[in-house]
């Protein structure tokens, strides 16, 4: 019994001693750590809120690039618009410059006939390489390629159509350049096909294919057999051939017969 209260006296003295101080470090510590997590946690809100921040200041740097695009984008279609609007009135001068034209070769043949002469319109050429020649019934014709013009109008090829022994020319058809292609124009419309039946000029639309010689040669042979109403198939003529002499006096006399440029 004795040593058993010796023992919790002893238990005492030790707690009172040590027991005392444990706890106060115990607390301490505690306390430390508490101060510790509390430091992180605002470390961690300050960057949290920093992260804030600049996530705002991104999505006002965003907003600012959108804006900034949208306003390009509508800059463009402005300029869009705007090229759209030159052409379309560079168009209408084209179209009114060929009604001009058009007039200008009216009142020429009104003035032609009031004076008693046939006012002729074919294709105007400086020189030319023949290719080919051929009857058409009683036309004979000559397909020219290398054209150098005389005029404003560039010519490709020309198919040029006379009545056998007469040497002027009845009818012609023209491979022209298009001389709006480097203007925006697809490069498919690189080419009229112009028609000309004598005193006017038709245009039967623009494509690649009229740069073509052969693919030329065959629409031309068609628009002519059907504007003169001949039902027979060209004939090629051979190299040889040369024309009968004309049955009038003319200046184009003494030349090739298809050289009426001369």
């Amino acid at each position: 019994m004795m040593l058993q209260n010796n023992l919790e006296h002893l238990e005492c003295a030790w707690f009172r001693k040590w027991g005392s101080r444990s706890l106060e470090n115990y607390g301490k510590r505690k306390k430390e750590d508490g101060q510790r997590k509390m430091e992180s946690g605002q470390r961690k809100m300050e960057s949290g809120q920093r992260k804030m921040e600049s996530g705002q200041r991104k999505m006002k740097g965003g907003q600012g690039k959108m804006e900034g695009g949208q306003r390009k984008m509508k800059g463009g279609q402005g300029k869009m618009e705007g090229g759209q609007g030159k052409m379309e009135g560079g168009q209408r001068k084209g179209q009114h410059v060929g009604m001009l034209t058009e007039l200008l070769q009216t009142k020429k043949r009104k003035w032609a006939r009031k004076q008693g002469a046939a006012q002729m319109y074919f294709p105007l050429l400086k020189d030319a390489r023949p290719v080919r020649r051929y009857r058409i019934g009683t036309y004979l014709a000559t397909l020219l390629t290398d054209c150098v013009s005389a005029g404003h109008t560039q010519y490709a090829h020309v198919l040029i159509v006379f009545k056998e022994g007469i040497p002027q020319p009845c009818f012609a058809v023209a491979s022209e350049v298009n001389q709006m292609r480097g203007l925006g124009l697809k490069e498919s419309d690189s080419h009229f096909l112009g028609v000309f039946p004598g005193d006017m000029h038709h245009n039967l639309g623009a494509s690649k294919e009229w740069a073509d010689l052969e693919v030329f040669a065959r629409k031309a042979l068609e628009l002519t057999a059907g504007h003169l109403a001949v039902t027979q198939t060209p004939e090629v003529l051979p190299a040889s051939f040369t024309a009968p002499p004309a049955k009038v006096a003319s200046p184009t006399q003494g030349k090739k017969w298809w050289q009426f440029w001369k």
